[in-house]
């Protein structure tokens, strides 16, 4: 378990992980799904996640302010865009599963 934490790829295993290009010049990465059962992901949290929340909260204050628009708002939506992503992964790898009971009305 402690393997998540530690960096040793360009692959993000957690959320921190995925986030962290944002605070330099990339984008979002999505981190390591862990599959718990058919309707059931599991995205790892990490303690760093307080750096990219200092990052969030002085964006948000400037945003409409800022002349360039993109990187307050790539770093305004990344959770969102990222859940996203998480969302078209396991639709893509668990296919039957998932889709049938994410769409089910009970």
């Amino acid at each position: 378990m402690t393997d998540l934490w530690t960096v040793e790829s360009n692959h993000a295993k957690t959320v921190y992980q995925g986030v962290k290009p944002l605070l330099d010049v990339g984008d979002i990465q999505i981190p390591s799904i862990y599959k718990m059962n058919a309707r059931l992901g599991l995205l790892a949290g990490d303690l760093g996640l307080s750096r990219f929340e200092d990052e969030l909260s002085q964006v948000c204050g400037t945003a409409l302010s800022d002349r360039n628009l993109t990187r307050p708002f790539r770093i305004l939506t990344a959770f969102w865009r990222m859940a996203q992503l998480v969302h078209m992964r396991m639709l893509r790898n668990w296919p039957i599963e998932t889709s049938k009971r994410l769409h089910s009305p009970s």
